[in-house]
């Protein structure tokens, strides 16, 4: 019983601890073919309080645990950049349960009509943005709902068109770990009643 018990807790320990969960994202300006590709890892605890928030504030980037915006083809402003260049981050859910499986632009939103899909730059549907340090000026800023400005926001006008969590393999693993252990011990039991 104790290790059937224990194989239970293994199972259960991801959702009773914040884990990391790590993000892409892309901005891109169709027009010209400027992109902003980036990653982020959050906590999933900060990360679920930042989703139930119903207002639209600004955090501190120091809630990431790391970021990474890569910013190419724009006229000005290409490079790549990190944590340290920006001082804010926005992730505004207005409402939406996100489903994290899938491209989180477009899932559908309930706080505020019209009611348009995450991602629509009406003011009402959300927001995710970073905005860059004072000692930064070149790195990408937020100049409105989910675009940003290349060169401190002077530069190329990029809008969000993905955003997507990475899945962690480690997570599967430890669930078909279990599984097998389950079914391991299940097996000696059977084995040594007959």
């Amino acid at each position: 019983m104790p290790v059937l018990t224990l194989c239970i807790l293994l199972l259960a320990a991801p959702k009773a601890f914040a884990t990391p969960l790590t993000f892409d994202f892309t901005y891109a300006d169709t027009d010209t073919g400027a992109t902003a590709i980036g990653q982020l890892t959050i906590d999933s605890g900060t990360l679920s309080t930042i989703l139930s928030t119903d207002t639209d504030p600004d955090w501190p980037v120091s809630d990431l645990e790391s970021l990474s915006i890569t910013v190419s083809g724009a006229a000005t402003g290409n490079g790549t950049f990190g944590l340290s260049d920006f001082d804010n981050f926005d992730w505004w859910p207005a409402g939406a349960t996100f489903n994290f499986s899938e491209n989180l632009v477009g899932q559908p939103t309930t706080d505020h009509a019209p009611f348009n899909p995450w991602g629509t730059q009406d003011g009402n549907s959300g927001d995710f943005n970073f905005f860059n340090a004072t000692g930064s000026p070149s790195a990408p800023n937020g100049e409105f709902y989910f675009a940003l400005g290349t060169d401190g926001g002077s530069g190329d006008g990029l809008n969000l068109v993905s955003l997507q969590e990475v899945p962690e393999p480690g997570a599967a693993a430890l669930v078909r770990l279990g599984g097998l252990a389950v079914l391991v011990i299940s097996r000696r039991r059977s084995y040594r009643t007959n």
